[in-house]
């Protein structure tokens, strides 16, 4: 029809560029899927309240039967695209139509999937750990002024952490938020943020030990809920249709204007699979791999 293919290697680099640090989609637990759609059985219950469980026994004694209690969360895929229009005259430049397409394309995928992994409402795209009934708000501190931060918040937060998740976990923040980040101090004159370099030998800065990721985009505004969360994305499950992102070009689109549209698409959907936070087994403590701070 008078088109030609997109170059290989440039699908190839969208799908570098989703796999870097920048892109929340490499860190979470991905799968890839044949058809349209993922059942996974899901196990909320705690060897102290339900499922399989243990008892004492004395000698002879019958032991009480326990079952495993399974759920079900479901995941289909959604579609994701982006159109890219260049013209003709771009076109005869291939470095201009390189840099084009892989600085476009790319950039605006991984945003709306980063949104959708944060804040997504599952209605035709992914639902955002925001809103997922396993995320825990951590309350602000009684008479907090308003849009601040303190090391009261990041600590309520850290202690809500599944002690499981916590070595992956990473805080996620509004890029607004890190000024107030520096300087934090506990209750005794610690300080629990660290810049990255030679403090803490890595490109990252660290509060209470973990990586500090700043989001330019996806998380709500400074002092809003969410705007800062830790979390361990590894707890948080995307499919992919295997072969990853599709692209196609067409002369037609805009014929009349002499402009080439580039197409690029995928499909997936994300979620968190458990319907409700863990619960200790004395104190009732909530905790989860997800906790954002309340709205301030």
């Amino acid at each position: 029809d008078g088109g030609f293919l997109v170059p290989e290697e440039m699908s190839q680099a969208i799908v570098k560029k989703l796999a870097t640090s920048e892109s929340l989609l490499s860190a979470t637990r991905q799968m890839q899927v044949g058809g349209n759609s993922l059942s996974l059985p899901v196990d909320e219950s705690q060897p102290w309240n339900s499922g399989v469980q243990a008892y004492w026994v004395g000698e002879g004694q019958q032991i009480t039967p326990t079952k495993p209690k399974f759920g079900r969360a479901d995941l289909r895929l959604q579609k994701l695209a982006a159109l890219v229009p260049a013209t003709d005259e771009l076109l005869e430049d291939a470095t201009a139509l390189e840099s084009y397409i892989k600085m476009a394309a790319p950039e605006a995928i991984m945003h709306k999937v980063n949104g959708a992994i944060l804040t997504g409402d599952g209605v035709a795209k992914p639902q955002g750990l925001l809103n997922s009934a396993f995320t825990i708000e951590a309350a602000k501190e009684s008479g907090q002024t308003a849009d601040t931060i303190n090391a009261k918040n990041i600590i309520k937060m850290y202690s809500r952490m599944i002690p499981a998740a916590r070595a992956g976990a990473k805080w996620y923040i509004n890029a607004g938020a890190e000024e107030q980040l520096i300087g934090l101090k506990d209750d005794v004159g610690n300080y629990i943020y660290f810049g990255p370099g030679a403090m803490n030998q890595s490109p990252y800065a660290t509060l209470l030990g973990r990586p500090v990721i700043p989001m330019m985009s996806s998380l709500p505004a400074l002092g809003d809920s969410g705007d800062i969360l830790f979390g361990n994305l590894d707890y948080y499950w995307t499919i992919v249709k295997a072969g990853g992102i599709k692209s196609a070009t067409s002369i037609h689109l805009y014929f009349d204007r002499e402009i080439t549209a580039f197409r690029f698409s995928m499909r997936i959907d994300g979620k968190v699979p458990f319907s409700s936070p863990v619960t200790t087994e004395f104190g009732a403590h909530q905790m989860s791999a997800f906790v954002k701070l309340e709205a301030r």
